[in-house]
């Protein structure tokens, strides 16, 4: 086979793998939930993701130079917790469910379940 050949056949197969997955943004976090509540695997590991990420960031951030939020010294927050903060959040505040994306719903459900005080 010559060399445009088999660039021609690489380019083609790397199109067709791309027109097989999906384009991917932020999820809503009520549609986040509906899914991780119905067993899909890939959003608990989205889920999972974005928890730890944020929590990464706070602690990298530190409690005195601007932390999200506050949790108490020493919780280990569960999945399931995060899932029932978010829950909550949402339930307090229900013009955000058709709009909320699940990252920033779940920093805003943080800041309010574990607010830092006044500095």
């Amino acid at each position: 086979m010559n060399k445009t050949k088999l660039q021609c056949l690489v380019l083609a197969c790397l199109f067709s793998s791309c027109a097989m997955v999906p384009a991917h943004a932020d999820i809503l976090a009520t549609e986040l939930l509906d899914r991780v509540k119905k067993g899909d695997v890939t959003a608990r590991y989205y889920l999972r993701g974005i928890t730890e990420g944020i929590s990464w960031y706070n602690t990298a951030i530190g409690r005195n130079d601007g932390a999200l939020f506050c949790e108490p010294p020493n919780l280990a927050i569960t999945q399931e917790q995060y899932i029932d903060i978010m829950e909550r959040y949402l339930e307090a505040n229900p013009s955000l469910k058709k709009m909320g994306f699940a990252g920033t719903i779940l920093i805003r459900a943080l800041k309010d379940t574990f607010p830092c005080r006044a500095r």
